[in-house]
């Protein structure tokens, strides 16, 4: 997931620095930083439990964090060169830092606390997808399934090829990270309520978002589904 972070943040710079926060073709800043910052940990994980092995599963927490608004709204600071607020990072690391001292400390506790995720997994779907307007996805219309594809060529192949020649495993893993988080249409308006400049690009970048979403939740599977079976052919 590291490689994911400095992908993602160094391609934040980039568009920033060539397009201005207004971006191109009607993305915003905002709208492509939230969705390349963004990954679905429910779907993910549902991905890995059918594809996967269970040191993949095990990754799901890190990648939890790649769903929360925090992640992204780092992101956005580092690539605007603003100061960081720390306050919603640290809310979300602070958990998740307890919670690998607790597993790694116990394994009893552990093993305990595992089965967990499974019961947990169909509540975070229904609270993601509880936060998206389908009127609002469709009415971005061309730009909202622009977005999903540039989200799609700028992450898979360089992921893909990252973990099939440099790890040396099947890619499927870095197939079931690319996808939109619900949780990811509350980001533009978190942006702006912290810097009201910004508030033109939030309407646009929440409905362009919002049908990333239901795009990605449809197509990821898809592809995880093809190369599992194109790289595990006798499975």
């Amino acid at each position: 997931m590291h490689r994911r972070g400095l992908l993602t943040t160094n391609l934040s710079m980039f568009y920033i620095q060539f397009f201005g926060m207004g971006g191109v073709f009607g993305i915003s800043a905002i709208a492509l930083i939230t969705a390349i910052c963004s990954t679905n940990p429910s779907l993910y994980l549902a991905l890995e439990q059918d594809y996967g092995t269970q040191d993949d599963m095990n990754a799901f927490g890190l990648v939890g964090l790649f769903c929360v608004p925090a992640y992204p709204m780092l992101v956005f600071s580092i690539a605007q060169s603003t100061p960081v607020d720390w306050t919603p990072i640290l809310s979300t690391l602070v958990p998740i830092i307890f919670g690998m001292i607790v597993g790694n400390l116990d394994k009893k506790m552990a093993d305990y606390l595992a089965p967990g995720v499974v019961v947990l997994t169909p509540f975070m779907g229904w609270v993601f997808g509880a936060g998206i307007n389908l009127f609002d996805a469709l009415q971005s219309g061309l730009q909202g399934i622009l977005l999903t594809v540039v989200f799609y060529v700028l992450l898979v192949p360089i992921l893909v090829i990252f973990e099939q020649r440099i790890l040396h495993e099947d890619g499927v893993s870095s197939l079931a990270v690319s996808s939109i988080a619900g949780m990811s249409v509350s980001v533009p308006a978190l942006i702006a309520f912290s810097a009201p400049e910004y508030a033109i690009y939030v309407e646009s970048a929440t409905a362009q978002i919002a049908l990333g979403v239901v795009i990605s939740s449809i197509v990821t599977p898809m592809l995880a589904r093809w190369e599992f079976k194109h790289t595990h052919p006798n499975a």
